[in-house]
């Protein structure tokens, strides 16, 4: 059998072949990856089939964990579906959960909780320092990184409201006057939750 003409189709290979779970790692996911760059046709749910027959493996994490890139969402997917909780190994490595949004899938997936040590990521993208709040933390920002991660959510005026509703406190005058002069409905849901009288509204 030719393994090659099989890699679009990975999950028919390891069903077949039962093959070794190296050769999975170095042969068939690089050829895997490389023609999903090239074609744009497969995405990740054939390795994470894959992924799902599997036990604990070495060959598998040092290859996810050394020679893969990109690989942020398998790292999660092993963590939660083989291993079953948290991978310290993965969590530690240098080259990977750079990106806030990433760091925010394995705290609410993996470690259903804060997870202080990528905090001061999360708290640099207003996107996600928002959702890190409302998702995880379930209360407003506290500790080190609080104004870091109120700063970049005050950027966003959709955010910026909702965060503010959500904690139920007004912005700082600055933020306040940025919200105030904008238009849509943002606007008009801080102005209600707040009370804020018309003619207050209307110097802005």
């Amino acid at each position: 059998m030719n393994l090659y003409e099989l890699h679009s189709n990975p999950t028919a290979l390891i069903k077949a072949d039962k093959i070794p779970a190296k050769l999975l790692m170095t042969e068939v996911f690089p050829a895997r990856t490389k023609l999903m760059h090239e074609t744009g046709e497969i995405d990740n749910n054939d390795t994470k089939e894959m992924m799902g027959m599997m036990t604990r493996n070495k060959d598998v994490e040092n290859y996810l964990l050394n020679d893969a890139e990109h690989v942020e969402d398998l790292l999660l997917f092993y963590a939660r579906n083989v291993i079953g909780g948290r991978w310290k190994e993965a969590e530690k490595h240098g080259l990977h959960f750079t990106y806030a949004g990433d760091i925010y899938d394995y705290a609410k997936q993996v470690i259903k909780g804060r997870w202080p040590e990528k905090e001061d990521i999360i708290s640099k993208n207003w996107e996600y320092a928002y959702y890190y709040a409302t998702n995880i933390i379930r209360d407003r920002w506290d500790g080190k990184y609080a104004k870091q991660a109120e700063d970049a959510i005050s950027k966003d005026t959709r955010s910026a409201v909702a965060y503010a509703i959500y904690i139920d406190e007004r912005w700082d005058e600055e933020t306040e006057t940025n919200i105030l002069n904008a238009w849509g409905n943002d606007k008009a849901e801080y102005i209600t939750h707040f009370d804020i009288k018309f003619e207050d509204a209307n110097k802005f």
